[in-house]
């Protein structure tokens, strides 16, 4: 542009185009800030499988440069709370496991069948399978033996036999 003598502005105006603010890494947050420019918003939040208040960041100037400006989301891994094991015939450990954290489920007492794992997912949902629990009882037979043990005794009956006097002895 140039000063007329008339002292109007003279020539093209220039076209100016709002610069665009790079992405911004925060671990476990994703956000909808690709191609945010200058003064316009976005907004940050956690990860599928993680909790925590979204986020709003301002594409904004940071010296000569702009960058997206705001707080992060503090993300929190997420508690498992669908599909945790509540029939009588399990027992386990699965309330309040996070986000990729395991739980064993056994059979209760009175059920047979081989223990599982089940992993907590990102959904909040735990997965794996289930085991087999088959309830059992048992019965308990009792024997009784008698033994009769049976004595006998016997009795020795000796003569003795003197000559010298006319009387016997029996013993």
């Amino acid at each position: 542009l140039t000063c007329a003598a008339s002292g109007a502005l003279a020539g093209e105006a220039p076209s100016c185009v709002a610069r665009v603010c790079p992405g911004r890494a925060a671990p476990l947050v994703e956000d909808n800030c690709l191609n945010v420019a200058f003064g316009q918003t976005c907004v940050a939040q956690c990860v599928s499988g993680y909790t925590g208040a979204p986020k709003q960041w301002t594409c904004a100037l940071n010296g000569a440069n702009v960058e997206l400006q705001g707080v992060a989301p503090v993300c929190l891994p997420g508690v498992c709370i669908y599909d945790i094991p509540v029939a009588v015939e399990y027992t386990h450990g699965c309330v309040g496991k996070t986000n990729s954290e395991t739980c064993v489920v056994a059979c209760a007492e009175k059920y047979m069948g081989q223990a599982t794992t089940l992993t907590c997912m990102s959904n909040l949902e735990l997965r794996g399978t289930l085991p087999t629990c088959v309830f059992y009882t048992t019965t308990t037979t009792y024997s009784t033996t008698t033994t009769t043990k049976t004595t006998t005794s016997s009795t020795l009956t000796t003569s003795t036999t003197s000559t010298s006097s006319a009387s016997t002895t029996t013993s």
